[in-house]
């Protein structure tokens, strides 16, 4: 089954974030104000779709709407806006090569190879890509190309 994780603009310029199994029912519950939608949104006029992504668990949908919600609205409208730059915290000499996401959204990432030579940043590269289901050629370092901390873009 899919399920998603949503971002509602309100006609008062706010944003709503849901998740759900059928997004289409849950956008016909809103904007119907029926008793299943949520109490927050029967007070707008209106609201629009901005985002949303889709989720193969329930679980895996509700931490991503737990860490959005806890996110600062700029935060939140740079997601919207697609922004596809990414913030990682590198630690080279680990035992192993491994991403772990923070609750801020940032990603830390954990690479065997030491930095000698650039081996750590395409072994770093590797990790991230396979972690997103990307391709190495996908992620470019735009910051921090000799520091613990980068900032990745994401090419499509």
């Amino acid at each position: 089954m899919t399920y998603y994780i949503y971002i509602l603009r309100t006609s008062s310029n706010t944003l709503y974030i849901g998740q759900t199994n059928n997004l289409a029912k849950r956008l016909k519950e809103h904007k119907n104000k029926s008793p299943k939608s949520a109490k927050y949104l029967r007070y707008f006029t209106s609201f629009k779709l901005v985002y949303s992504e889709k989720y193969s668990t329930r679980t895996e949908a509700m931490q991503r709407e737990a860490q959005l919600k806890k996110w600062p609205k700029a935060k939140k409208q740079a997601l919207i806006n697609g922004d596809k730059k990414i913030n990682v915290k590198v630690k080279t000499g680990k035992s192993e090569n491994k991403v772990v996401k923070k609750d801020s959204g940032d990603y830390e990432v954990w690479v065997k190879t030491r930095p000698i030579k650039g081996l750590a940043n395409k072994e770093f590269i590797k990790t991230l890509s396979k972690h997103l289901n990307l391709k190495p050629y996908n992620l470019r370092i735009v910051k921090g190309l000799t520091s613990t901390i980068k900032v990745v873009e994401i090419i499509k």
